[in-house]
């Protein structure tokens, strides 16, 4: 599969500004894939720190160094990258991030297997502040749709896009969309084209501590006028009320009171209507994501003690729903002692999950 180096099969877009900590890492684990036939277009946005040094102390012939004369932020820095890229196949890279030895292997051989699928992303496990987690993304199509109503469901820097279909629909990125670039982009794509995702953790995504809050604020505002868009075309009147309360479920910002999730509840279910009506999503994935939400608002809510518990089970939301019996033994137990979400979250795990065991052993459940 391999092509001439003035014709790879990938472009790797990676754009940078005053990445000079983390930039090194990233492009070795591009230069370190197992799939070669590749070019790394690196976007330098004006950096003042040591970036660009940095990138000009590598020696392969396969790196091309873009450096823009202004500042020009990261939508219109990879729609440089874009038009300068001559792969078949374009990647997406952060300077922070790394992708793992394989993950470029795996993701053209999927697209080359596929060829109906546009995009393909992967799952990816967290590095840095509150490190090791793992981001499992619905993998099918349908799935994701229905995902975006609640929450972006690819990782930009994870995908690998078929070029020929975005350059056909003129479809890169938007200026005006700062920080959900991707977030719009995957959106506008799936009327049309289809997204995967792999079910492999095939990079690692480095996240930022409480410092980066007002950046997290303006993300989500950003992401709210995308989803405010998606729950119109169901045929739902917005306003201010009704986003505030979807922002918060999705975020899990909200004061915890029988009224709150009350009308969470009342939501949740005037979202399946409506989908019911105009066909929009695949009724099973919907009926997932509210489920999955539904779980999450009354887990949150355990500072109502029983009342949520029994609240929960009442609604037609919780039918299906699969989930450990341990896991559903810690939100009662929760429940029965009251436990205000802001103190277990923070709490030492393994305490809890120390208790939960010993009673799990107690009843001869299975522990997970």
């Amino acid at each position: 599969m391999n092509t001439s180096a003035n014709n790879p099969l990938v472009s790797v877009l990676l754009a940078v500004h005053n990445g000079e900590r983390h930039i090194a890492r990233a492009v070795q684990s591009i230069l370190g894939q197992t799939f070669t036939d590749l070019e790394l277009i690196i976007i330098d946005d004006c950096s003042t720190d040591n970036t660009a040094a940095i990138l000009h102390s590598f020696a392969d012939e396969r790196i091309r160094v873009i450096s823009n004369t202004t500042n020009l932020g990261l939508a219109s820095s990879l729609n440089h990258g874009w038009k300068a890229a001559r792969g078949r196949y374009i990647a997406r890279m952060d300077a922070d991030d790394i992708s793992l030895p394989k993950r470029l292997r795996y993701q053209v051989d999927y697209l080359e297997q596929h060829p109906e699928v546009t995009i393909c992303g992967t799952w990816v496990k967290t590095v840095g502040f509150s490190g090791g987690e793992v981001w499992q993304f619905p993998l099918e199509h349908e799935h994701i749709k229905a995902h975006f109503l609640f929450h972006n469901a690819i990782s930009h820097p994870s995908v690998l896009i078929r070029r020929d279909d975005l350059d056909a629909e003129d479809m890169i990125y938007e200026d005006g969309r700062q920080r959900v670039e991707d977030y719009e982009l995957w959106v506008r794509l799936s009327r049309k084209y289809k997204i995967h995702n792999i079910g492999k953790v095939l990079l690692l995504y480095r996240v930022y501590d409480t410092a980066t809050l007002q950046k997290h604020r303006a993300v989500v505002s950003a992401g709210n006028l995308i989803r405010k868009a998606l729950l119109e075309e169901l045929g739902i009147e917005m306003n201010d009320d009704i986003m505030q309360l979807h922002e918060q479920m999705v975020f899990r910002t909200f004061n915890p009171t029988e009224e709150c999730i009350e009308k969470t509840e009342a939501w949740l279910q005037l979202i399946l209507e409506k989908n019911r009506e105009k066909g929009i999503y695949d009724r099973e994935y919907l009926e997932y994501e509210t489920r999955r939400h539904w779980y999450r608002t009354c887990k949150f809510s355990t500072n109502l003690g029983l009342f949520a518990w029994k609240f929960f089970w009442s609604s037609n939301l919780s039918q299906g729903i699969d989930l450990y019996r341990t896991h559903m033994l810690g939100f009662y137990l929760r429940c029965l002692l009251r436990m205000h979400p802001k103190k277990w979250i923070f709490a030492p795990r393994k305490l809890l999950r120390s208790a939960v065991y010993r009673i799990c052993k107690a009843l001869d459940l299975y522990y997970v």
